[in-house]
């Protein structure tokens, strides 16, 4: 038999109620002495119990789980549940309820948001200031959209969020060195929940086309540069660099061939023709401090290549100083200075101001015997406690080897050599095994020689190998002159060769150097 039940139950409720918050309601139509209990049959058995009251004859429905409207969606269940109720007799019996119900869980917005990426973006290359970054998208189990975002306020002046696109502030930029990674805190609100995620945004090498940052880490070997302790040493050519920038805690490196290189804070760039220093305590970065102090310029690379080679080795540092102080160039520079004057030279020449009170104290320490060279290197200190030392030196400053360069124009030139035939020759070369002149004797026998210039008649020759090795054409009277003195055999191309070269450290423009860009290579030779 089926029993007959009067009444309804509330069709809806709404998702995760509390279990004393929703009840219902149905008459027994019958004797209720007759029945031992009542349970829930259906999908809604899972969450509603019934209670039967003998006294009243009334059958309440009560929740016993929290039914949630997500969980429902996440595994394909409707959110209708079906009811009905099952009749266990006191005669051993089990009756079924006639009627039937179903009650709706609803959706709430009672669920925070779960999570924040990109839908689109999440890169930004360094130095571009107010650039976009990715549109934002969040994972919220019931709301679509409508979200508000704030970044935290200790990035508020980097970032903004507008129509859910997160962007760089106009006029602001990223740096390398707030790569590879950059994290900022947004919090989402869904109009009723709030929560906060860390999103991380990749920074890219600038010009690189959104290549992200890849540090150089200690056991790499890549592209003929590997570490070694705390320098980066490269059998590689400083022309084939594109570009060599300092980035803060990161030093980019980018190749001609379109390689690139983060380093992090590496002391040293050990290059085959030469090596960039980097930090204020190298011989480099005090060769600048001197140099710069009392002559207030840059050394040319030819300078700094000699005065590296002699400074501790030949002359000390304050014997240095002292032929600094009383060159010629100074004198013709400044004029000849009485100590006063000398003080206050040294002020413009670091800080760009004189102090009164400290020139009249200089001055009489001057005048009590202290020597000049001993307040240049007072001063070097000074601006180096100044951290512009450090400042300069972190740009890179190259130290070059003047022979390997002039090797590179002979093998390149004459035969055609790369890096690689540059290497192979230096080692013969620095362990005394050939010398250039020996050297430029045997390339024009190479057939790579024979290939490029061995067809060429001696004014040919002449003009062809100058412009190719220092960049420019040789002037009439220079052509004819040595054209005649091939021509009647005073002169052979490998002595030729070997006088064109001896230029290359002084002048330095010719097609096989191209300067990389960055502050290490803008010295003028």
């Amino acid at each position: 038999m089926t029993i007959l039940l009067s009444g309804s139950l509330p069709g809806l409720i709404n998702e995760n109620t509390p279990l004393w918050d929703w009840m219902g309601q149905l008459r027994l139509g019958m004797d209720p002495s007759l029945i031992r209990f009542v349970d829930i049959t259906g999908t809604g058995a899972d969450y509603f119990d019934a209670t039967l009251n003998r006294a009243t004859g009334m059958v309440e429905i009560t929740p016993i789980a929290l039914a949630d409207y997500e969980s429902f969606l996440a595994s394909g269940r409707s959110p209708t549940l079906s009811l009905g109720l099952r009749f266990f007799m006191a005669d051993g019996t089990v009756q079924q309820s006639q009627n039937s119900y179903s009650v709706t869980v609803l959706n709430l917005d009672d669920t925070a948001p779960q999570s924040l990426g990109f839908s689109s973006g999440g890169r930004v290359e360094a130095g571009q200031a107010g650039a976009v970054i990715g549109t934002l998208a969040v994972t919220d189990p019931d709301t679509a959209s409508g979200f508000t975002y704030t970044v935290r306020e200790d990035d508020q002046w980097v970032f903004e969020i507008v129509d859910g696109v997160l962007r760089l502030r106009s006029g602001v930029a990223l740096s390398v060195s707030d790569g590879p990674m950059r994290s900022v805190v947004i919090e989402v609100w869904d109009g009723t929940q709030s929560s906060a995620f860390t999103l991380d945004i990749q920074v890219a090498l600038p010009g690189s086309g959104g290549q992200a940052i890849d540090l150089f880490e200690a056991h790499e070997s890549r592209g003929g540069f590997y570490w070694s302790h705390g320098a980066i040493v490269g059998d590689r050519m400083s022309y084939e660099l594109a570009s060599l920038r300092d980035q803060g805690a990161y030093t980019t490196m980018v190749m001609r061939d379109g390689e690139s290189f983060v380093f992090e804070e590496p002391t040293s760039l050990r290059l085959l023709d030469g090596t960039v220093y980097f930090g204020g305590d190298s011989k480099a970065a005090w060769l600048w401090s001197a140099v710069d102090t009392v002559l207030n310029r840059e050394q040319t690379n030819f300078e700094m290549w000699a005065n590296h080679a002699v400074l501790g080795a030949v002359i000390p540092e304050r014997d240095f100083l002292r032929i600094l102080v009383s060159s010629a160039e100074f004198q013709n520079s400044f004029g000849t200075l009485d100590n006063t004057q000398f003080i206050e030279r040294l002020y413009l020449n670091t800080t760009g101001v004189i102090t009164g009170s400290g020139v009249a104290y200089h001055a009489q320490r001057l005048a009590n015997g202290t020597e000049r060279a001993q307040l240049v290197e007072e001063f070097m200190k000074f601006r180096k406690d100044l951290g512009q030392t450090e400042a300069r030196a972190d740009q890179g400053i190259l130290v070059p080897n003047n022979n390997v360069q002039q090797l590179d124009v002979i093998l390149r030139v004459g035969g055609g050599g790369d890096s690689e035939v540059t290497r192979f020759w230096y080692d013969y070369y620095a362990s005394g095994l050939v010398s250039l002149d020996a050297l430029a004797h045997g390339i024009v026998h190479a057939p790579s020689y024979a290939a490029n210039m061995g067809a060429l008649d001696n004014r040919a020759f002449v003009q062809q190998f100058h412009l190719q090795a220092l960049g420019y054409a040789p002037e009439a009277w220079f052509t004819d002159l040595f054209t005649s003195l091939l021509d009647v055999h005073a002169m052979s191309r490998p002595n030729y060769i070997m006088g064109v070269v001896s230029q290359v450290g002084v002048q330095h423009d010719s097609y096989v150097y191209h300067a990389p860009d960055g502050a290490a290579f803008a010295n003028p030779w």
